[in-house]
């Protein structure tokens, strides 16, 4: 169906113009668990990003994610205050990544 194919491209567009930032909260799936498995997902708090280094995050778990790890904002930081936000998985490369915090 050509209505999909046109609401998902819309979805990678919409993607393109979501950033991640220092301070937001990410949803995401433990690299050592299948994608999905319910055991793995993990939240943490977004310390630093570089979409020039690896990882472009670096997390308060100290878990290593790769630029294709499915993440979730489900936080997000504004005005120095974490405000509640319903982002959708998507993998890290696709998000707005400017080169923020320390570490690494």
């Amino acid at each position: 169906d050509d209505d999909d194919d046109d609401d998902d491209d819309n979805d990678l567009d919409q993607r393109r113009e979501e950033p991640i930032n220092v301070g937001d909260v990410i949803q995401y799936y433990s690299p050592i668990y299948v994608a999905g498995d319910k055991r793995g997902l993990r939240v943490a708090n977004v310390l630093s990003v570089d979409p020039d280094r690896s990882p472009i995050l670096v997390l308060d778990s100290g878990e290593y994610l790769d630029e294709y790890a499915l993440v979730c904002r489900c936080m997000v930081m504004v005005s120095g205050k974490l405000h509640t936000h319903s982002g959708r998985f998507g993998p890290i490369n696709q998000y707005v990544l400017v080169k923020s915090g320390t570490g690494g």
